[in-house]
């Protein structure tokens, strides 16, 4: 073209780059651009355009050529083209006539080829891997994994996103957006310029805009086909099968060491008089690592034989909480024989972990509410048993209390009526002894005084058996029930006292407390060391004393 710098504003408005090397402008190939810098050539007075291979007229001429074809034929023009001037500057070899290149010479090439290959932004697939944050602006990689085996794990590219773009892009799609969508682990759609430094001979990416759609559509779609793996393996069903232990004294609880949501749980936990012990296993809440930590964790909290194991973690972005979402771990969840409750996020969160799960609570502190809960539906249980077995035991001891009136009646009745019937034998039995000792009285005048006495004799010796029988029979009625009726009350009282010695108040009343060192409780001075931060429980509170002085007692005093 000449003298282009009077023409280098008009030229960049059709996307043209100025390449040094060739000292030429590169315009994107288009059916318009080519008419446009035709005609505006001509216009000042500069010669037609003339191109650089027939291949180009051959992609413009046919419509049926597909675009990628084109390209490769550009491509392969192209790279013939730049042989000639470096065949032109070559430099011969001492010993030989061969032809060598020089490095700077292939650079330029290199540099020029992907130029013209890429001569405006592109849409670029990959994952993001070493994200790292600068006042500047965001660097990291991108990164492909390879298909073919023992070649490297993946393929990756260096990126950039200047401040004055990341501004753009906060602008046009929001921070939290951002944040979720650029994070290590996340696939992306990318709109990027390529740059290539001849310096360090390296390719980079500049980052202009993000189609944060894709990484959605990309993460639900993965979490989808997860969801359906599950379901076809009936994973979901396996927490119909665990059975919780109404006293879940030993708790194991898996989390991030030092974070927000395990002193949550813990404080919450304390807040409840939690009577029991808790196992933490520190795991990682985010990163490629999840599966592996946390299943670990599930292992050996299992092992421990834990009553209930606790997994959770505080709110965050989409992409933090994918790693939740994985199917070895909903597995690892679904497949332990122990109880297992996830609390991950806040309240609008649901991962498949939390699907799979014996039971999910929206935060740290409700899953430690939970916990609680157990013991007090389990103690609001044995008090309805209370009740229920002492009013059983109150209608026994009415019911026998009855039984026992209504059997000294009916043995009234049966001895007055016996008395009576004696009576009316006694009765009739005189009568007729007068009668025949009146017709016998002659006969029989020395004896009737031999025989009345023995014939009274004789009724008294009965009615003396006959009372004896009915006073033993009396007593022994007597003696069984009341000795059951002891019985059921000894029982009773026993049962009270029992349940009496779970009630922790009446000792305090009396002075007694609970200590307790690092959330464990105190049963020997081994335990702490001076200086050491004790807790008291009071029947009103909670004391905390420092152990100034340690005192061994002597058993053997």
């Amino acid at each position: 073209m000449g003298q282009t710098y009077p023409h280098r504003l008009w030229i960049k408005e059709l996307g043209g780059t100025f390449q040094g090397a060739r000292k030429v402008w590169r315009v994107p190939f288009s059916e318009k651009n080519l008419l446009t810098v035709n005609e505006y050539c001509t216009k000042h007075g500069g010669g037609s355009l003339s191109l650089e291979s027939n291949l180009e007229k051959d992609c413009i001429s046919s419509s049926v050529v597909k675009t990628e074809d084109c390209k490769n034929k550009f491509l392969a023009t192209t790279l013939s083209h730049y042989k000639n001037p470096s065949q032109e500057e070559s430099v011969k070899t001492p010993d030989s006539n061969r032809q060598v290149t020089r490095v700077s010479q292939l650079l330029s090439s290199i540099e020029s080829l992907l130029a013209q290959t890429y001569p405006s932004a592109f849409w670029v697939v990959g994952e993001v891997q070493g994200l790292g944050k600068r006042s500047h602006g965001i660097f990291c990689q991108l990164a492909e994994k390879k298909d073919m085996p023992g070649t490297g794990s993946s393929l990756t590219v260096n990126c950039v996103i200047w401040s004055n773009d990341l501004q753009t892009l906060v602008d046009r799609h929001g921070k939290d957006l951002l944040d979720q969508i650029i994070a290590d682990g996340v696939q992306i759609c990318a709109f990027c310029h390529v740059h290539f430094y001849k310096a360090r001979a390296s390719v980079s990416l500049t980052i202009k805009d993000i189609d944060p759609s894709y990484t959605k559509g990309l993460l639900a779609l993965e979490k989808e086909q997860t969801l359906k793996k599950i379901k076809e393996e009936g994973l979901e069903q396996k927490k119909r099968g665990v059975i919780l232990s109404p006293f879940p004294f030993k708790l194991g609880l898996i989390s991030a060491e030092g974070s927000r949501a395990y002193s949550d749980f813990c404080h919450q936990l304390e807040l409840s008089f939690f009577p029991g012990s808790l196992h933490f296993q520190s795991a990682s809440m985010q990163g490629k690592s999840v599966d592996d930590q946390v299943a670990q964790a599930i292992k050996k909290l299992t092992v421990m034989k834990c009553d209930l194991i606790v997994l959770t973690r505080g709110g965050g972005s989409p992409a933090d909480l994918r790693w939740f979402d994985t199917y070895s771990l909903a597995k690892a969840i679904a497949t332990c024989p122990v109880p297992v409750v996830c609390a991950i996020g806040h309240h609008d969160d649901h991962s498949l972990a939390e699907y799979v799960s014996f039971h999910e609570c929206k935060t740290p502190t409700a899953a430690a509410d939970f916990v609680g809960q157990v013991f007090h539906q389990t103690q609001t249980r044995v008090l309805t048993f209370a009740k229920i077995l002492s009013k059983k035991l109150f209608e026994k001891v009415e019911n026998l209390s009855l039984l026992q009136e209504k059997t000294k009646d009916q043995l009234d009745l049966l001895v007055k009526n016996c008395f009576e019937k004696k009576n009316f034998f006694l009765e009739n039995s005189k009568e007729k002894i007068f009668d025949l000792s009146q017709r016998r009285l002659r006969q029989e005048d020395q004896n009737q005084d031999h025989m009345k006495s023995k014939l009274q004799n004789f009724s008294q010796t009965q009615l003396s058996f006959q009372r004896k029988d009915l006073n033993y029979l009396s007593k022994q009625l007597h003696e069984k029930s009341h000795l059951q009726t002891k019985t059921l009350s000894t029982h009773l009282d026993q049962f009270s006292l029992h349940l009496e010695s779970f009630n922790p108040t009446p000792w305090m009343n009396k002075g007694w407390t609970r200590l307790s060192f690092k959330q464990k409780s105190l049963m020997n001075i081994t335990q702490v060391e001076l200086g050491s931060i004790v807790k008291a429980r009071l029947k009103d509170g909670d004391l905390q004393m420092k152990v100034i002085n340690k005192i061994k007692k002597d058993n053997k005093k």
